[in-house]
């Protein structure tokens, strides 16, 4: 990772292994997309997260994230938020994503 990108950080980031399903409207076919993943990295900024299959999404693609509760016995409890696509790699399926809001924030 290039210095570049480390310095623009506001936020320190932290390790996380987390289930996380992204869903982003397809406004011309009027449906959803769907897409399954793994939060890699958290800050209360943003995320990293590796998804399923190659991402191809643009910087700005809007998608609101299910993060699945760690701790939740029957699997159905989770954390809904918007988010925005920083950057994507393809090639390893990596991308960033930052947080409409601060969902570390009461608000």
């Amino acid at each position: 990772m290039n210095a570049s990108i480390i310095d623009q950080r506001k936020h320190r980031r932290r390790p996380a292994n987390l289930a996380v399903v992204l869903v982003k409207s397809d406004e011309s076919e009027r449906k959803n997309v769907f897409f399954i993943g793994q939060i890699r990295d958290v800050s209360m900024g943003g995320i990293r997260v590796v998804t399923n299959k190659a991402c191809e999404f643009q910087r700005g693609d809007k998608f609101e994230i299910y993060i699945k509760h760690p701790e939740s016995e029957d699997g159905d409890a989770h954390v809904q938020i918007g988010a925005e696509v920083v950057w994507c790699n393809p090639s390893t399926r990596n991308l960033g994503m930052k947080f409409d809001v601060n969902p570390f924030v009461d608000h």
